[in-house]
């Protein structure tokens, strides 16, 4: 409900191609007003149409259409942004390069991949890319990316025909998913978003259907798909969190033995992924090398930096450098700022509520979710496209514009589907995306800041929002048809 309103006055911005950080702006609220009237106003319109179409339209063919349409102009985005990887991207690239040619120095003591080993999944599936395709040749790596859009499109028609059994829902769901721009924009930057997105999706799905009828190929697969999406992003481990949270409650009011296989199917997705990465690199990680302890991330999570709440500042690494690596000291260290910050909130109720306030709109409020800024290492030729996305302000906005009022329909909708769906008291199983959500939005003000973190659960939120639009769009039609009714009495 506070990100709803708060939609409606502020939004944040990327305002430098050269700058991550996003800024505030004071939305027209009258025009957001508009905007949302006419949606709706056009969806009422276009129900009736729809309802009488429907039977015509093979929605399983569209959703693959569209899907196959969205690779193909993810490619062209590729092939026409002219970008080049850059910072932890670039590391996790030479770190492959160089793992494929037996030089395993990143694993030891002070170096990246042995502060990061959450890194090691992706960086293998980059080494197997190297190994085929050629050494620093991401390029695939980055068309896998763009036909992970056309599966978290195809996906989120299927998760919300999964949820809703409803033709109308899983339509708008498809709809939304295809004409969200970010979606395209971030296909190359080669660190795993939208694969680990995917794969979330499909596991999601998965968990829908099995929840629904069992069958051992869809538990293999959600099996499998679980491995798959940890190696590629560790903080995919939230949806698998809330899918046990979900199951162990069903386990315990109904007893049913698919719950506890698909629990243990979850648990041993997760045990394996540990297991691979172990085989693989136990051997050639030094006894002294050392991860950076995650009170450290927590601890920059509450940097006031220039107003940017929560952003990174790099303190982490300072801390465990100073430290000389040491996670015992550092962790401590971590702890101790937590605890200071957080009893200065107590002291100062109001400015740790204007912090936390810049945290979350920051990372909730900002509707591109940084897809340019993220890919800004422009080193080749570019599409007249490409360009004037780039370079151009009108470009800019206008995608601003357009994903404000996305967003904006995004929080109007979940909110009426979230009181809807409770009023109906409607499965607990249904809500697990939304479970999953509102773990990613607790990790949000956790941990250190960034509006490209939240992204994944915007994507999990469309099949909700499809259902919330579908309902208030027929309360509405009802509200019309009864006043047209009573007028012409």
């Amino acid at each position: 409900m506070g990100l709803t309103l708060t939609s409606f006055f502020i939004s944040y911005i990327n305002t430098d191609l050269r700058d991550e950080h996003v800024y505030r702006i004071n939305d027209n609220l009258i025009l957001n007003v508009v905007a949302i009237a006419i949606i709706f106003t056009g969806m009422v319109f276009a129900k009736t149409k729809l309802e009488h179409v429907k039977n015509k339209i093979n929605i399983n063919v569209l959703a693959i259409l569209l899907s196959f349409t969205s690779i193909g102009l993810s490619i062209l985005w590729v092939l026409g942004s002219g970008t080049e990887v850059q910072a932890d991207q670039w590391k996790i690239c030479q770190a492959a390069a160089d793992f494929n040619k037996g030089n395993y120095q990143w694993l030891e003591k002070g170096e990246y991949v042995a502060e990061c080993p959450h890194q090691l999944g992706i960086i293998t599936l980059i080494r197997i890319i190297f190994f085929v395709f050629g050494e620093w040749n991401y390029l695939p790596f980055q068309i896998l990316s763009c036909i992970s859009v056309g599966l978290i499109i195809y996906f989120i028609y299927r998760f919300a025909l999964e949820i809703t059994d409803n033709w109308t829902v899983s339509f708008i769901a498809l709809l939304l998913a295809f004409l969200c721009l970010p979606l395209y924009f971030y296909t190359p930057f080669v660190y795993g978003e939208l694969l680990s997105i995917a794969l979330s999706l499909i596991v999601l799905f998965l968990y829908a259907r099995l929840m629904k009828a069992y069958r051992h190929s869809d538990l293999v697969t959600l099996l499998t798909m679980t491995t798959m999406m940890l190696l590629v992003r560790k903080n995919t481990i939230i949806i698998l969190v809330a899918i046990l949270g979900v199951s162990f409650v069903k386990l315990i009011t109904n007893h049913r033995k698919r719950n506890i296989a698909i629990i243990l199917a979850v648990v041993m997705g997760i045990l394996l992924k540990s297991v691979f990465i172990s085989a693989l690199y136990d051997s050639h990680i030094p006894e002294d090398a050392t991860e950076i302890p995650s009170s450290l991330y927590v601890a920059m999570g509450t940097n006031n930096n220039d107003n940017h709440s929560g952003w990174f500042n790099g303190l982490h690494h300072a801390i465990f450098e100073a430290n000389e690596f040491d996670p015992v000291p550092s962790s401590e260290q971590g702890k101790q700022i937590v605890s200071e910050f957080l009893k200065l909130c107590v002291q100062h109720p109001v400015g740790g509520a204007k912090f936390y306030f810049r945290k979350i709109a920051t990372q909730w409020s900002a509707p591109m979710y940084q897809c340019i800024v993220m890919n800004n290492n422009v080193t080749g030729n570019q599409s007249a496209l490409a360009r004037f996305i780039y370079f151009d302000d009108k470009a800019w906005k206008l995608m601003d514009g357009y994903m404000n009022i996305y967003q904006l329909l995004l929080y109007i909708s979940i909110t009426v589907a979230l009181f809807i769906m409770w009023n109906r008291n409607k499965k607990l199983e249904l809500y697990t995306g939304l479970i999953a959500v509102y773990g990613g939005f607790l990790f949000s003000i956790i941990w250190e800041a960034k509006t490209r973190y939240v992204f994944p659960y915007m994507l999990i939120m469309i099949p909700y929002m499809a259902y919330g639009i579908y309902l208030l769009t027929n309360k509405i039609d009802g509200l019309v048809k009864a006043h047209l009714s009573r007028k012409g009495r």
